[in-house]
């Protein structure tokens, strides 16, 4: 074989290779891109259904974390003048764990939100309400901390 057919074969073979190269990783890249798409949307729908099952925690998330509106949603959902027992099982409801805190002078409920998943992309929402000397709500508190 005359070395000039040789060196035409090799520089082919190298170019093969490279093509094959750049057709797997051009390949890969995609699906790791799908993959990452996949995810996202796998996450927002799961955050999507949290929501649907925490529709208090729902329209808070809307508002910015410090919006004292978020206040507002509570007390609409758990109105003043409730009784401890109606306000325990309306936060219950909405899906929130709630323990009883008696500490001279305040009296409160601290609620936090059940099945919080993913809890890396939901915030951990604390709530609270105030209990006046009547054992009825007189005010509220929410708390939404970082995802984490």
């Amino acid at each position: 074989m005359p070395a000039t057919t040789m060196q035409q074969n090799v520089k082919t073979g190298s170019m093969r290779w490279l093509k094959h190269a750049l057709v797997i990783g051009s390949g890969l890249i995609l699906l790791m891109a799908g993959g990452l798409f996949i995810l996202g949307a796998v996450e927002r729908a799961l955050v999507a259904r949290f929501y649907e099952a925490h529709a208090m925690l729902g329209m808070m998330h809307e508002l910015p974390n410090t919006d004292p509106a978020t206040v507002d949603i509570l007390l609409r959902r758990v109105p003043r003048g409730s009784t401890r027992a109606d306000a325990t099982e309306i936060l219950a409801s909405e899906g929130m764990k709630c323990e009883p805190v008696d500490t001279a002078p305040r009296k409160y409920l601290a609620c936090e939100a059940k099945n919080r998943w993913p809890q890396s992309l939901i915030p951990r929402w604390y709530v609270e309400i105030l209990f006046d000397e009547s054992d009825r709500v007189s005010d509220g508190r929410v708390i939404a901390f970082k995802a984490g």
